[in-house]
């Protein structure tokens, strides 16, 4: 990832359900990704993709907790947006409970 970002691969790039890199990284876990892309300037961490979905949403719904600690402790709101099924990320956080 950072080969690419260096490149001028842009943080806020989408695939054809709006998903940035920082979707992939929160699904992922990987974490020493995610603090590379929240640094970009370009990165919104609070973006959501066509479903409505955030970072944190992936993350809480793969069950990759150090993902989900960092996201909230960079940007504490992501834990009240809803998708369009209404759900928060602490709807899937507890289903993998």
């Amino acid at each position: 990832m950072y080969y690419l970002l260096k490149r001028g691969l842009r943080p806020t790039i989408q695939n054809k359900f709006l998903e940035t890199p920082l979707f992939a990284a929160s699904e992922s876990g990987h974490t020493e990704v995610l603090n590379l892309i929240a640094k970009e300037k370009d990165c919104k961490i609070e973006h959501q993709d066509k479903f409505g979905d955030t970072a944190l949403h992936f993350a809480a719904r793969d069950g990759q907790l150090e993902a989900c600690e960092y996201l909230i402790k960079k940007y504490k709101r992501l834990v009240k947006i809803k998708n369009q099924e209404g759900k928060t990320p602490l709807s899937y956080a507890l289903d993998n409970a």
